[in-house]
């Protein structure tokens, strides 16, 4: 069974969605700026299964808590159970996982199945929405990108890149880019 992949969307971000468009425009190759999309999505995605308690999310019921408990011999994070969720969004080629780097796209995500089901706005009885990928635009996931994308435009401005690579000497240090 093919299952559609819920994936991270540059397009729900329309100041991030702005600047990889403008990148486009000037550089060919702008997979060194996706694969470090992809390392801050990492990042972000293992923050969410580490957390000790709710974080964001809509606390688990009791009765899920205690039977979580007794199954998996924890409660928290919310969204981690087997591990699979976790490991396709976290490893590259791990069972499940989407990460697509090429010079004009990229795509994050998974084909776990129960992901669609905590990512989707469909309206639901018994499991509260978890979204997997942040979803504001001011959150600092979406910021850290958007400043990605702003250093890959101004090395494209000054004529740092050779038009085929993106590769000049763009990149993320801890939390600066250089």
């Amino acid at each position: 069974m093919v299952t559609q992949p819920v994936t991270f969307k540059v397009s729900g971000f329309e100041a991030l969605e702005r600047r990889v468009d403008a990148a486009r425009l000037l550089i060919k190759d702008l997979s060194p700026m996706f694969e470090q999309f992809g390392v801050d999505l990492r990042i972000d995605a293992k923050r969410r299964f580490q957390l000790r308690g709710p974080g964001k999310y809509q606390d688990l019921s009791d009765k899920y808590k205690k039977r979580k408990q007794k199954i998996h011999g924890f409660t928290y994070p919310i969204l981690f159970a087997t591990g699979k969720l976790a490991k396709s969004l976290l490893e590259k080629n791990a069972e499940g996982s989407v990460y697509v780097v090429e010079k004009q796209s990229f795509l994050y995500g998974t084909r776990i199945p129960y992901a669609d089901y905590h990512h989707s706005k469909e309206p639901r009885k018994k499991i509260p929405r978890r979204p997997i990928f942040e979803e504001d635009e001011n959150s600092p996931t979406i910021k850290r990108l958007i400043r990605i994308a702003d250093a890959y435009l101004k090395k494209a401005m000054k004529g740092a890149f050779d038009g085929e690579s993106g590769s000049g000497n763009v990149g993320v240090r801890g939390n600066r880019i250089r």
